[in-house]
């Protein structure tokens, strides 16, 4: 993941962006000049985000477990159409 400083983003604001949106890169702003400390943010395009939270909604409610569960212990006819429901 490339990182940028605020000042290296905001000269490089457009071709970030781009990168970020188009090309799926997910870059780091770090903020260590401003705060002092070893914080930084990512951006990320949005339809990875949508990704991440749906993958975090299903862990938060025990969905993942579910179906991690039923397809390490799947067998033969399992998710066939008639069994689909």
């Amino acid at each position: 993941m490339k990182t940028y400083t605020p000042a290296a983003l905001h000269k490089n604001l457009s071709d970030v962006l781009n990168k970020v949106a188009v090309g799926n890169e997910a870059i780091e702003v770090t903020l260590d000049q401003l705060t002092g400390s070893n914080k930084s943010v990512v951006l990320l395009n949005k339809s990875r985000y949508r990704e991440l939270e749906e993958l975090a909604f299903l862990h938060r409610t025990g969905t993942l477990d579910v179906v991690t569960h039923r397809m390490d212990n799947e067998k033969l006819g399992d998710f066939d159409k008639e069994n689909v429901y």
